[in-house]
């Protein structure tokens, strides 16, 4: 078709490009590309004219048809860089009224933004070059995109979605933004709202890139458009199941004021319900199905969003919007209000079609596809499945025979992790409660979770009361039992043991002896003295046998670690051995982990040793810090300095911050101490960081003042700066009302406290400090007669009267140390440690199992080897020592240093030996019989007096005579045991 021009533009397609002008008077185009250049090009323009009167009829002349190709803006912008280039501009509106002058063609409907151009090759002097290949249209995409996921479809299927293919298109075919329709989303906001803007996020370089590209296809649709609203909410992406990112805008602000829509959201279990029966089921899942409904105008700003591309806001709904998700099931109950729950569930965009039969299906599925197509709404037709017996719907799986799991669901309950936390509890037992329903028999092996605010004991476990009854298959538990090879190293044990040795062979000859058997499986059973017991395992003394024996009843998991009484009564169920019950007592008492796990249940060690007294006022003082306070003082004061007088107990109090340095401490302490009363000799406080800084130490080398700290988690070593804590609190709590400003009355608080009568001195710690009471208001209302002579007394009385209160102040505290030793000791026992054995450390204060819960922790850590005794100058039995930490702990900040309270009695293990092979060792050189009486006559009498030594009652009847007559030989054995170990070491 000759035209006489190279290119025909079109206005929307101009737009395109990057940026193109029209100069009209002198019909030029101005072209700038990409990379900056600029091209002026001739044009010749045009206007409609008028439809013409109907010319008579001519003879028929073949027209040929005109041939359409695609180029894109980089192809064209090598066309205009050739020579004898002419360019035809046509305005779109134009063409409205334009009469095409070939009937053969057919103008083909405008989209808003035609993605390339439209060019038509013509004779000319200069040919193109050769264009890429032809970019199919969107119909030739829809309808491959239709072949590719109808192919495998029954036929009538198949050709069911052909005649419906406008419904699943590639891509929205809304001429701008989608229809009206009688459901849009308002946001109303509450009466006291406020706008909410906020700075956008950071986001990656793949993310901005991202962002621009779906900015840029937003705006081509028309969903969104620029904005100057005073709202703005952050945009932030969110990965989707195929690894693409999913643009997120973060709309907690505005949902904060906005009024909740209380449309109800349909149940799943319920809409689960409706499906028993039936045999055919269609998913159609909508294509971006809240973009499909437009935004009031009115409220368009509200949705506004902030990105560094640019303030844009929304036209249709978007995703985020506290309402949305009701706004879009109410417009689809609208849509399919009189069938719901007859043959279609919808929740949200994912709607579900289902049918017993075929046929059926296909009249359902029709009905379906009709409304959608008749109210606008489109679906994506790769997330769709049709006539299908097993579909994916809202996390299940839905099928002909009925309803389970997502195997993705039961895989992440399969490789949950064990809860180590209360939260992590409460979320793996929501996920198998939710799913109750596909576990077979899960109420007959979950308990009940009683929360610890509610239950009375909230440390036992609530079972179900019948317990006892039911048979539980526990996995992951390892249970030593008695199988072939144990049974083998009987056999093999009873011929070297000297406890059984006759027994067991008397027995395999044949032959009988009272109150014994030999079982089947060749193991010695004891019937007991009277032989009317259950039969139990004669267990050997060499080998391990005995000490495996124990601790299958003691270390296993189904054991639990449980004390010597209660694991002595389940030994002797079924195993019996002379002296079992030393054996059983030694084997518990020497477990690490039930010293490390159990509570002590003595007296706390460690008999009070009062500090010795000073020998004058401000020779040794206290310090401690009350803090931090929150919240401060609007001085910005947080904390307390106490300073306190050991002897006088005058006591000095200096707000200041929580975060002082070691060198502002020691300012204070100049400031408000030295300057007035000299450098003291010796300094008692904590073990503060700043206390124990270098700083510090300086100060003891310079100043020869001694710096004593107190042990380790044990504040009774300061115990007066403690007192004088508390009292201060109470004080400030009395004085402090609502102003709150605590650091202004601490200077009342401190003459109150100075004024009161000690218990320790029976005097005030001003009189004790000062010689004298000083004068208050309420001294001014005392009569004239009642005050003594204002004259100065001699030097020598009051060297005199000062000498008379330090030593009145020394008897009374003397005697104070007297009376609260005596009243303290009552509830305390002098500890047994001593240099050189091991001891076991509270660890309550410590963090060393920081991913256990507080409750499961050990109590105690070790064994530790004390090394010396610490601060016993004047004690006649330390109450501190330095240990020696495990090597986990040496190079963190736990200090070394101990008070005897937070330490247990390490058992040493025979210094260093296992106990395992320990009691073994003892079991088989050392194990003693005692001579018993005949039980019956015509027996052998060393088979009777092996068998009948092994009554229990009799071991017991024996230990008890042995222990009132203070010989017992096997205390005997320990005590020289224990004195050869201490000479030896």
């Amino acid at each position: 078709m000759e035209t006489g021009y190279d290119f025909i533009l079109g206005t929307p397609w101009s737009r395109r490009f990057r940026s193109t002008q029209a100069d009209w008077a002198t019909n030029t185009l101005v072209l700038k590309t990409k990379c900056g250049q600029t091209y002026r090009v001739p044009f010749i323009g045009t206007t409609a004219t008028p439809r013409p009167d109907s010319p008579p009829p001519e003879p028929s002349v073949p027209t040929p048809s005109p041939s359409i190709t695609v180029t894109s803006p980089r192809q064209f912008a090598h066309f205009i860089r050739q020579d004898d280039v002419t360019f035809f501009m046509v305005n779109v509106t134009d063409l409205l009224h334009y009469d095409p002058p070939y009937p053969d063609t057919e103008l083909l409907p405008l989209e808003p933004d035609p993605p390339s151009l439209s060019m038509a090759p013509i004779s000319t002097s200069v040919q193109p070059p050769s264009v890429e290949s032809t970019v199919p249209s969107r119909a030739d995409a829809d309808a491959e995109e239709l072949a590719r996921y109808t192919a495998d479809l029954e036929p009538a299927v198949r050709d069911l979605i052909r005649e419906y293919h406008n419904v699943f298109p590639s891509s929205f075919s809304y001429a701008g933004i989608p229809p009206m329709r009688n459901v849009e989303h308002s946001i109303q906001l509450v009466p006291d709202y406020r706008v909410h803007h906020q700075a956008p996020y950071r986001l990656s370089i793949p993310e901005a890139t991202e962002l621009k590209r779906q900015l840029e296809e937003l705006l081509r649709l028309g969903f969104i458009k620029p904005s100057n609203s005073p709202w703005g909410a952050p945009v932030l992406f969110a990965r989707k199941v195929d690894e693409t990112l999913r643009l997120c805008i973060d709309y907690r602000g505005l949902n904060r004021y906005t009024v909740k829509n209380s449309y109800p959201m349909p149940r799943s279990d319920e809409l689960f319900d409706r499906l028993a029966g039936n045999r055919f089921f269609t998913k159609i899942d909508l294509h971006s199905s809240y973009h499909q409904i437009r935004v009031a105008a009115a409220d368009q700003p509200k949705t506004a969003f902030r990105s560094r591309f640019g303030h844009y806001e929304f036209t249709v709904m978007p995703f985020g919007l506290t309402n949305a998700p009701a706004t879009f099931q109410r417009a689809m109950n609208d849509i399919f209000r009189d069938i719901l729950e007859q043959y279609v569930l919808v929740y949200l965009d994912d709607i579900l079609v289902y049918s017993r039969t075929l046929e059926e299906h296909l009249r359902h599925l029709r009905d379906v596809l009709d409304r959608l197509r008749r109210h606008g709404f489109y679906a994506k037709l790769s997330k769709c499945c049709f006539a299908q017996h097993k579909v994916d719907f809202l996390g299940h799986y839905v099928y002909d025979k009925g309803l389970h799991m997502d195997d993705a669901k039961i895989t992440t309950i399969a490789e949950w992790p064990a809860p180590t936390s209360a939260k992590q509890l409460r979320s793996f037992l929501g996920l198998t409660s939710y799913y109750n329903n596909f576990i077979l028999g899960y109420a007959s092996f979950t308990t009940e979770h009683i929360k610890g605010e509610t239950n009375r004991v909230a440390d036992a476990l609530s079972w179900r009361p019948d317990h006892d009854q039911e048979q539980m298959q526990l996995s992951s538990i390892s249970v030593t039992t008695v199988h072939h090879s144990v049974i083998d190293e009987f056999r093999t044990q009873y011929r070297h043991c000297p406890d059984y040795r006759d027994i067991h062979a008397t027995l395999r000859s044949g032959k009988t002896v009272p109150n014994y058997s030999f079982g089947d499986n060749g193991l010695v059973y004891w019937h007991g003295s009277q032989g009317t017991r259950e039969p139990r395992i004669c267990v050997p003394s060499t080998g391990q046998l005995r000490v495996r024996a124990v601790a299958e009843f003691h270390d296993q998991a189904l054991a639990g670690h449980m004390g010597f009484h209660k694991t002595l009564a389940r030994v002797s169920r079924l195993y019996v051995w002379p002296k079992r019950k030393y054996f059983v007592k030694d084997y518990v008492a020497e477990c690490p982990t039930c010293q490390e796990v159990n509570s002590a249940n003595h007296l706390p060690y460690g008999l009070l040793q009062p500090l010795p007294i000073p020998e004058g006022r401000w020779q040794s003082i206290s310090m401690d810090f009350i803090g931090p306070l929150r919240p401060p003082a609007p001085r910005g004061h947080d904390a307390i300095l106490v300073v306190v007088d050991r002897f006088t107990k005058c006591a000095r109090f200096v707000p200041c911050r929580y975060a002082i340095s070691a060198r502002e401490v020691a300012d204070i302490v100049f400031d408000r101490v030295v300057r007035d009363h000299g450098l003291p000799l010796s300094i008692i406080s904590d073990r503060d960081p700043r206390f124990t800084s270098r700083f510090w130490r300086r100060f003891r080398d310079v100043y020869d003042t001694q710096l004593r700290f107190s042990s380790s988690y044990h504040p009774q070593t300061d115990g007066q700066t403690e007192i004088t804590n508390r009292t201060l609190g109470d004080i400030l709590r009395k004085i402090v009302r609502d102003d709150q400003q605590w650091d202004r009355h601490l200077a009342h608080a401190e003459i109150a406290y100075n004024h009161a009568v000690s218990p320790a001195t029976g005097m005030s710690p001003y009189y004790c400090d000062l010689g004298y009471h000083p004068r208050v208001p309420a001294d001014f209302l005392r009569p004239s007669q009642l005050h003594p002579d204002m004259s100065c007394p001699t030097l020598d009385d009051w060297v005199a009267h000062m000498t008379s209160i330090m030593k009145t102040a020394h008897e009374h505290i003397a005697a104070s140390h007297t009376r609260m030793a005596a009243r303290a000791n009552r509830s305390r026992m002098d500890h047994p440690f001593e240099v050189s054995d091991d001891v076991l450390i509270d660890a309550r204060h410590l963090q060393l199992e920081v991913d256990t819960l507080r409750k499961f922790r050990r109590r105690f850590f070790g064994p530790c080897r004390i090394l010396q005794a610490v601060g016993s100058d004047t004690a006649s039995s330390p109450v501190s020592f330095r240990v020696k930490l495990p090597d986990y702990l040496r190079q963190t900040r736990v200090h070394d240093v101990y008070h005897v309270s937070n330490g247990l009695p390490g058992e040493s293990q025979s210094k260093g030996r296992d106990t395992r092979q320990r009691l073994a060792e003892e079991q088989g050189d050392s194990m003693e019989w005692e001579e018993e009486e005949a039980a019956s006559e015509g027996t052998n009498t060393s088979l009777k007096r092996k068998a009948q030594s092994e009554d229990p009652r009799q071991e017991v009847q024996q230990g008890k005579r042995a222990q009132s007559n203070g010989s017992g030989s096997r205390r005997t054995d320990r005590e020289t045991q224990a004195s050869h170990s201490q000479q030896t070491s």
